[in-house]
């Protein structure tokens, strides 16, 4: 154990190290000996004012592991922000501790600087100072005192999304601390003995801040720390080293030295070597020791923080985060994680997100897509989200006003807290910043927040200087002024969340209005083209017109003995399917069967209700045309959520079956993406299912249960909020071929017209005893495409003389084929599918835009970022003139950004919003499969148990005795209840876990 001297006599109302200027009896200079005085009270107490105006939230997590305030310690951090880093370790440190910092010995040359530095505890550092003993001497005089040193040993400041290599200057320094007690020991050996020695241990202490979004305004930060790193499993190896003073262990270790490292404060040690070396290459056991020290303390310190690979797996975990954790969908109040969780939170969305599979992929690129267009609209998702919320305005015109009325009612408040302040606090930093500190993500908060609080203390004196001039310097006046000056900061700050979000929410609903974008059918509003992941199939694959999403997790191909064209079927669709509302004929199962060709036992049918649509009859026709409620009509309700459709969801669509319902449907109608509200009463069962149980049923009986009432209820707020995304076929032949004052009636049509398109003595077994029905043209479009593919099936799998019954080998074969991943055909498409790899970005900007300058400004806007922090600097900076493209398909210089009231770009970032959620949920609700099956239900119980916690925390209803209490909620978003029961102990949990971290 290395242990120094305890003091003679210490006391208790000494802070350690906190002392005054040594002696000259001492002999030693008076900078020597660190020491605080006013300057580290002053500049704390300007952190102490500034970090709550910044950010909303300062949280410190395990302070219990930080050692007593009388143990020396160095404590290592991350250092992500320049200055902010310093001042929340300062103002944060458990019971208020002082912290030496290290600072370069030129800073001291001048005298008013020198000060500043002196004065506030820091540590003169020379790094031209070839003699380890002399170089850390200040550090050595101030643990000495039980004092503490505060090291960024990253070398610096940065931003990149992960932890950077660490700097060796902080595990030399501690273990020079243990040669430096041995040489003392050896010239006090008598000392000691005869006043007693109590030792007290040394230790290096990990640390990490930690920000959501280190340069946003009113952002969230954590300090954390980690268990305290003993240094007796290095201190035996380091000191069976040979002095460092011995000029040819200088001359050996000069070699390794690397001289293009800047001189920061954190790197101010000749010993600057980049850890995560083999710590063997070194000949002498001081740098073997260490480099094991320097590699430990780098574990430490990234078990503290979330680390990425790259940035748009960085990106996309937090986006991910932040639609998991954005609104409550009843309320509208804001559901947000504790701090103290954010850095588990984030390496549970890391681990599925990067898993071996294309659910992974396609999540994880639909989320940075959806990011990306978020700076380049320059929003946030929470007010994108608070746009799009159940309780929201559902026209371009409420969704500019609702914000507007509600910011104008709260103005008389806002007038007197902010309009003096406006300026200097909060627009002038803001410039200031985005000026001079644009491209540096991690300086943009602390130019933002010492330019702030330099002009608003100006403004608050002057105003307090007025308040006494005006009471003519009575003493009274200047405590009224200072109590006046300190309650109008204190409400301004504890106002300024609600009127900054109000002001963002005004914004943007400007900007909908201007573009005329309803928020609620933005998707549809633009291009009808994809906005699923991966690219569409090749021309090889059957025709389709969209490629929507699947609700259904990716299922394992099984293929049996039983040689059943359904089994075949669900196999080749098992990886690419699609979800459809039908509201007609095709609600019938023997309908949909006749379809599609086969019994649809792969699909999975649940009835449902689209809110804010309506049905038309077709000017003589049986059938209806099916209108998005866009705006309201004579006949339809003025509220889109109490307009319905009530039908059947059915999810597990193949392409074949999709070409299928697309012939049968015929050009008339083209399918849209929309929102579907399942109804929770009803059972999910295949089509094969409901042939048997209720095939011979009439039609009107399929959705009684779905009456008026159950509508109204099912359209309700609350319940919107939980649709499930899929296609439907709207009417796309002109609205003068509805009747448009005749609502076409489901149950009208199921009673007198629903036998002229299926029999009721209608034989799936028997098609030649088939009675033909008044419709049977319809299927005959249907009826060719069935024989062309059983033909081409045939020919392809069956050789000659084989019996036309496929084998099972021959079904795998096939089933491979059709995937892609057969020999031949399928070496081409994986050549085409490292093709679409690399052009997925272009890929995916023309499925959310038609608009060829959007497409082209989402291209440049994503390719940059996945290289570069996703900070404004960076976006704009994609449309410079001077930029070349990144990669093929950059574009032209010329391109300008687009307008941020720009319809199809508005219209685009809905869309993709909407395939995030979209992937998201299908990630999570597939079978998530890692290595370690205990693992992964760490990672989905801690992503369930936090999602629930934050519910809670805004007044999710409750019930239960005492303290054990179970959530009286349908299973929260993305969440399915099936993981709720699996991952949540059935919901039970208690008030003081509430509270607990991940």
């Amino acid at each position: 154990m290395t242990s120094i001297p305890a003091s003679a006599s210490p006391s208790s109302s000494t802070r350690a190290s906190a002392l005054a200027p040594s002696s000259p009896s001492t002999g030693k200079p008076k900078d020597a000996v660190p020491s605080f005085g006013i300057m580290w009270t002053i500049l704390r107490s300007i952190g102490d004012i500034s970090l709550p105006f910044f950010f909303s939230s300062v949280h410190v997590s395990s302070s219990h592991l930080v050692p007593s305030s009388n143990t020396p310690l160095i404590v290592c951090s991350n250092h992500t922000s320049t200055i902010l880093d310093v001042a929340i370790l300062s103002s944060h440190f458990p019971e208020r501790r002082p912290l030496h910092f290290w600072a370069k010995a030129g800073f001291f040359k001048n005298s008013i600087t020198r000060f500043i530095l002196t004065s506030s505890g820091n540590i003169k550092v020379d790094r031209r100072n070839k003699n380890n003993q002399a170089l850390f001497s200040g550090t050595f005089e101030a643990m000495k005192n039980g004092g503490a040193i505060a090291l960024f040993p990253e070398g610096g400041s940065y931003t990149i999304p992960n932890l950077a290599q660490l700097k060796m200057g902080g595990a030399w320094a501690a273990l020079e601390y243990s040669r430096y007690l041995q040489l003392q020991n050896e010239t006090e050996t008598g000392k000691n003995q005869a006043q007693g020695t109590s030792r007290i241990e040394v230790k290096i202490l990990p640390a990490a801040v930690v920000f959501d979004d280190k340069s946003k305004f009113r952002s969230r930060a954590e300090l954390r720390f980690g268990k305290a790193i003993s240094l007796d499993a290095y201190i035996e190896e380091f000191l069976s080293s040979p002095s460092p003073s011995i000029d040819l262990a200088i001359k050996d270790r000069s070699k390794l030295e690397d001289g293009t490292i800047p001189a920061t404060p954190e790197s101010m040690t000749r010993f600057n070597t980049i850890a995560g070396e083999d710590e063997q290459k070194y000949a002498s056991p001081a740098h073997r020791a260490v480099a094991r020290l320097t590699n430990d303390l780098q574990t430490a310190i990234e078990r503290l923080t979330f680390n990425a690979p790259d940035w748009e797996t960085y990106q996309a975990t937090r986006t991910a985060r932040e639609l998991i954790f954005e609104l409550d969908p009843a309320t509208g109040v804001v559901v947000k994680e504790g701090m103290d969780e954010y850095v588990e939170l984030c390496r549970a969305l890391l681990t599925i997100l990067t898993l071996d599979s294309k659910q992974s992929t396609n999540a994880r690129r639909a989320l940075f897509l959806y990011s990306c267009l978020l700076h380049l609209a320059n929003v946030s998702n929470l007010t994108l989200a608070a746009a799009t919320a159940a309780n929201a305005p559902h026209t371009p015109f409420t969704a500019f006003s609702q914000p507007l009325r509600s910011f104008l009612l709260r103005l008389p408040l806002y007038v007197p807290l902010y309009g003096l302040t406006l300026i200097p606090t909060y627009i002038l930093p803001s410039k200031v910043a985005h000026h001079f500190a644009a491209r540096e993500e991690e300086s943009l908060s602390s130019v933002k927040t010492l330019v702030s609080f330099f002009f608003t203390s100006i403004l608050y004196g002057g105003l307090l200087v007025k308040g006494m001039q005006w009471a003519r310097w009575s003493p009274p006046s200047l405590l009224v002024g200072l109590a006046g000056v300190w309650l109008m900061h204190d409400i301004g700050r504890t106002n300024i969340d609600t009127a900054y979000g109000l002001v963002k929410q005004v914004r943007f609903g400007y900007r909908l209005w201007r573009a005329g974008v309803n928020p609620w059918i933005a998707p549809q509003q633009t291009s009808t083209r994809s906005s699923s992941f991966p690219p569409p199939p090749k021309e090889s694959s059957p025709p389709h017109k969209f490629s929507g999403w699947s609700r259904l997790p990716t299922a394992t191909i099984n293929i049996s003995n039983n040689n059943n064209s359904d089994n075949l079927q669900s196999s080749i669709s098992a990886k690419r399917t699609h979800s459809l509302f039908f509201y007609g004929t095709l609600v019938h199962p023997k309908i949909l069967s006749r379809v599609i060709g086969n019994s649809g036992s792969h699909l999975r049918i649940q009835n449902a209700v689209l809110p804010g649509a309506q049905l038309y009859h077709v000017k003589g026709e049986e059938y209806p045309g099916l209108i998005q409620t866009t705006s309201p009509s004579p006949s339809v309700s003025s509220s889109p959520a109490a307009v319905g459709v009530k039908g059947t969801l059915v999810t597990g669509l193949s392409h074949a079956d999709v070409a299928c319902l697309d012939a049968f449907e015929g050009d008339e109608y083209e399918r849209l993406p929309v929102t579907v509200i399942p109804d929770p009463n009803a059972p999910v069962e295949s089509n094969s299912a409901r042939l048997a149980n209720a095939g011979g049923a009439p039609l009107h009986s399929i959705l009684a249960g779905l009456t008026k009432d159950r509508i109204a209820q099912l359209c309700n707020r609350e319940h919107l909020y939980n649709g499930i995304g899929a296609q439907v076929y709207s009417w796309t032949a002109g609205e003068e071929r509805l009747d448009l004052d005749k609502v076409w009636e489901f149950d009208v049509f199921a009673r007198e017209n629903a036998k002229n398109w299926i029999s009721d003595d209608d034989d799936d077994d028997d098609d030649d005893e088939k009675r033909e029905v008044e419709h049977e043209h319809e299927y005959q479009l249907v009826d060719q495409i069935h024989a062309t593919t059983i033909t081409t099936s045939m020919l392809t799998v069956t050789p000659p003389n084989v019996p036309s019954t496929p084998t099972t080998d021959q079904m795998e074969k096939l089933v491979r084929d059709n995937e892609g991943e057969g020999e031949g055909e399928g070496e081409g498409e994986g050549e085409d599918e490292d093709e679409s790899e690399a052009d997925w970005i272009q890929t995916q900007a023309k499925h959310l835009t038609s608009n060829a300058k959007v497409q082209e400004a989402i291209n440049k806007v994503v390719r940059m970022l996945r290289e570069k922090p996703s900070i404004q600097f960076y976006v704009d900076r994609a449309f410079s003139s001077s930029s070349k493209p990144q990669q093929r398909g950059g574009g032209g210089d010329n391109l300008k950004r687009s307008a941020l009231r720009d319809r199809e770009l508005l219209g685009a970032l809905f869309k993709a919003r909407e395939m995030a959620r979209n992937a998201l949920k299908i990630l999570v609700e597939s079978s998530v499969v890692v290595d370690d099956e205990k693992y992964e239900e760490e990672t989905m119980a801690c992503l369930l148990r936090a999602k629930i916690r934050a519910m809670s925390r805004v007044g999710v209803q409750l019930q239960g005795d005492n303290n054990k209490l179970k959530l009286y909620v349908d299973a929260p978003w993305p969440f399915t209840k099936t993981q709720v029961d699996k991952y949540y102990a059935n919901l039970e949990f208690s008030k003081a876990e509430s509270k607990k971290s991940a």
